[in-house]
């Protein structure tokens, strides 16, 4: 729940790059995500939820995504929410990714 809430408010969840890494590295579960994420009712927190379920668990949170596409709106969102209106768009979850892939999977990657 802690990282459904600063994804949803990341002003108060310091740099988006901790919450690459905490998102990359938590043992997360599917059907906790689709509950949590249906609470909120946040079309662009479910979007950046799905988009990094791909990258980072595609077998074990399949049917968070499964559930997560279905929720996708003609409307592109920010990955970063905090960051600038820029960038390349990906159509399969209408997210302007204004923070490029490689370098989410570098920051997933790099230590604290």
């Amino acid at each position: 729940m802690t990282l459904v809430d600063c994804f949803d408010q990341p002003r108060y969840a310091g740099d988006f790059e901790n919450l690459i890494k905490a998102f990359a590295r938590a043992t997360l579960r599917a059907e906790k995500l689709i509950t949590y994420t249906k609470a909120y009712n946040n079309i662009a927190l479910i979007k950046r939820f799905g988009y990094l379920a791909s990258l980072f668990h595609p077998t074990k949170l399949n049917s968070f995504i499964v559930y997560a596409q279905k929720q996708v709106n003609a409307k592109y969102s920010l990955i970063d929410a905090g960051g600038f209106e820029e960038g390349e768009f990906n159509a399969v979850w209408k997210l302007r990714l204004n923070v490029p892939e490689k370098a989410i999977i570098k920051m997933a990657e790099d230590n604290y």
